[in-house]
């Protein structure tokens, strides 16, 4: 017979699909331009950009910038942090003040290495979303 009923039961099943692959690491500054003199200014110019290329925003609270030796591993400044669709972040290395366009690492000195470095991203699970190596000073992905 067919079954003319209605469904009525509570769907429990996880929704395995993952919205975190549109996320990515565009271009990447690790050797900040100059001198470094170890002003807030010059960390700062030590950067990562995420793209979200997605079609929805993300919720990027709890996930992770860090290079292959951990730093970055304790840091928050994704904390309450939502990447719209199509938006880009700038992530410094250094002090500032968080915004829908860039956030700041906080830390009071350099953390990339300025002849190449990797940097990754992980979302709040610690999965790995995106790894980009730069053998140089900066790159574009």
């Amino acid at each position: 017979g067919t079954d003319t009923g209605t469904d009525t039961g509570t769907d429990t099943g996880t929704d395995t699909g993952t919205d975190t692959v549109e996320i990515y690491i565009s271009s990447v500054q690790f050797d900040s331009p100059g001198t470094d003199d170890h002003t807030n200014e010059n960390i700062n110019g030590e950067w990562v950009k995420i793209t979200n290329s997605g079609s929805n925003s993300v919720d990027m609270t709890g996930w992770r910038l860090v290079d292959t030796k951990g730093h970055g591993k304790d840091k928050t400044q994704f904390d309450g942090f939502i990447l719209a669709s199509g938006a880009t972040v700038t992530v410094h290395t250094g002090n500032g003040q968080n915004s829908d366009t860039d956030r700041y690492m906080g830390y009071n000195a350099y953390i990339w290495n300025n002849d190449g470095d990797t940097a990754i991203l992980k979302d709040s699970n610690g999965n790995i979303v995106d790894q980009k190596t730069c053998n140089q000073g900066s790159c574009k992905y």
